[in-house]
């Protein structure tokens, strides 16, 4: 391992869902943890509620308090749906968790 070594991004697909959500925790937490700056590809995201709201905010906050970037690589429509629901489709835009 060198020091240039860099962690591909976190590929999530499928439901991000109450239904997933203990699980998915898990590998964000995870991959937020151990990643320099992590990423998140939601590209593949086919449904999400505010439970998986909940886990993007809680890897953006835990990416945060490591002084990290939380950076959204990709977001499905179903992800821009519910974050802009929410009044939070800026994240996508600046794809950063540097303002929390």
């Amino acid at each position: 391992m060198t020091t240039h070594d860099t962690e591909a991004p976190l590929r999530l697909e499928g439901d991000l869902t109450i239904y997933q959500a203990a699980e998915l925790k898990r590998r964000l937490m995870e991959f937020v943890a151990r990643a320099e700056a992590p990423g998140l590809d939601l590209a593949e995201v086919t449904d999400m509620d505010t439970a998986g709201l909940q886990l993007l905010l809680l890897a953006r906050r835990a990416a945060a308090a490591d002084a990290k970037p939380l950076q959204l690589l990709g977001a499905s429509p179903a992800v821009m749906e519910v974050l802009a629901l929410c009044n939070l489709d800026s994240w996508l835009d600046a794809a950063s968790a540097s303002d929390p």
